[in-house]
């Protein structure tokens, strides 16, 4: 059955209002993490807070790491020490941090001294690496078996240490220092016999990550090689964590919202739309549309150096806001897929010569279309003269502005 979020919002509200809570319990007991976050974004916080004290710790900090920044924050400030205390506890290394990254010094630094030394000593290793790096995306809980146990050994050693894995699903072979040497399947150990050596299934092809890689790395090393998880090791070799898929469509989502908003000439907001203040929006925003006034002033100015051509055929102005947002189209059309290859690794710094021969190919061929199309207005309106000049600016600005709607993404990189 579809989960009906706003449908079941209002059944637990009619039971919090009836204060019948072994009835909200028994309601969303079975429910998934992400359906129990759901809820809880489309329930007023009062009765938030209420139902998030209701969920069992199995559930609790899965929910939480679902909810967004602002969510969190006002979560947090409604519970009480302990309840904060075993909250945190229950979130997995790589949610918890973050849940650190979102929030000020201040609110961090008395987070931290809830942790027990364990979790402490975690979370301080992961935020020590760099901001946007793989180090701070993986999680250390992960399962490691040596090449020369068993199949049996191996499984008893996964039935131990599974649990608090992040995922069973690959296995990672390391020696005694916790070199990495294979990631291998669980497939291959189920349908392996008892007897054989751990070492019998390796097969020494694996992928890997550094600790310093930015974040985008992970998320294109899983796309080309169609993995769900990842190993991370440092400079030595030494495996230290893994990447999940879960962690990786996050950087995904928030690399293409980025890019949305970069071609829109938006300085990026690196946060939820809802939870950006005022001035954190206009800051963003003031800089590129200034820019771009003193762009137009300089184009207006351009215009004026034509004023008695205008003058002499009036209907030429007819044409200046066709041909002027056709230019500013096709560039926008030109940088809009030079920043998503960028970004996606399609295309490198490397390849600009390349691309600007195609390019101007490209766009000529557009500009000819675009012209023709608008080539009958132009003799319409003005007459031959007219019309050639309409013709042939159409192909000059498309060309133009697609040359430097690729050429700035280069530059601005």
């Amino acid at each position: 059955m579809m989960f009906n979020v706003v449908k079941e919002a209002y059944v637990i509200r009619d039971f919090i209002e009836t204060r019948d809570w072994t009835a909200i319990r028994s309601a969303i007991d079975a429910w998934p993490e992400a359906d129990i976050a759901d809820l809880l974004k489309h329930l007023p916080a009062e009765q938030r807070f209420v139902v998030f004290r209701l969920l069992p710790k199995s559930k609790s900090a899965g929910a939480f790491a679902l909810l967004d920044a602002r969510e969190q924050n006002e979560l947090l400030e409604s519970l009480n020490r302990d309840e904060t205390r075993d909250l945190l506890a229950e979130m997995s290394p790589d949610d918890r941090t973050h849940l650190f990254e979102e929030l000020p010094g201040i609110a961090v630094q008395k987070l931290l001294h809830l942790l027990d030394p364990a979790d402490l000593a975690e979370t301080q290793g992961l935020l020590g690496y760099a901001e946007d790096s793989v180090g701070r995306l993986m999680t250390p809980d992960f399962v490691a078996i040596r090449p020369d146990w068993t199949i049996a050994q191996a499984y008893d050693h996964i039935r131990e240490k599974g649990s608090d894995s992040e995922t069973v699903d690959v296995l990672y072979i390391t020696d005694e220092q916790w070199r990495l040497l294979d990631a291998l399947a669980i497939r291959k150990f189920i349908l392996a016999l008892p007897n054989q050596q751990v070492r019998d299934l390796m097969d020494d092809t694996y992928v890997a990550l550094s600790v310093d890689d930015d974040q985008v790395e992970a998320v294109r090393q899983m796309e080309r090689y169609d993995l769900s998880v990842l190993p991370v090791v440092d400079s030595d070799g030494v495996l230290v964590g893994i990447v999940t898929f879960d962690d990786v469509m996050d950087v995904a989502e928030a690399e293409v919202t980025e890019d949305f908003q970069l071609a829109s000439a938006v300085e990026p907001l690196r946060m939820n739309y809802l939870d950006a203040t005022r001035r954190q929006i206009y800051k963003r925003r003031t800089p590129w549309l200034v820019v771009l006034v003193f762009v137009n002033i300089f184009s207006g100015a351009a215009i004026a150096q034509f004023e008695d051509t205008i003058a002499a055929a009036v209907a030429l102005v007819f044409f200046l806001p066709l041909l002027i947002d056709s230019g500013g189209n096709a560039g926008s059309q030109a940088a809009t897929l030079m920043i998503r290859s960028m970004a996606t690794g399609d295309i490198r710094m490397s390849d600009w010569s390349r691309l600007f021969l195609r390019e101007i190919g490209i766009a000529a061929a557009l500009g000819v279309t675009m012209g023709v199309a608008v080539s009958w207005l132009g003799f319409y309106r003005g007459g031959t003269d007219v019309g050639l000049a309409v013709t042939s600016t159409m192909v000059m600005v498309v060309v133009v502005g697609s040359v430097i709607g690729l050429t700035l993404p280069f530059v601005f990189n």
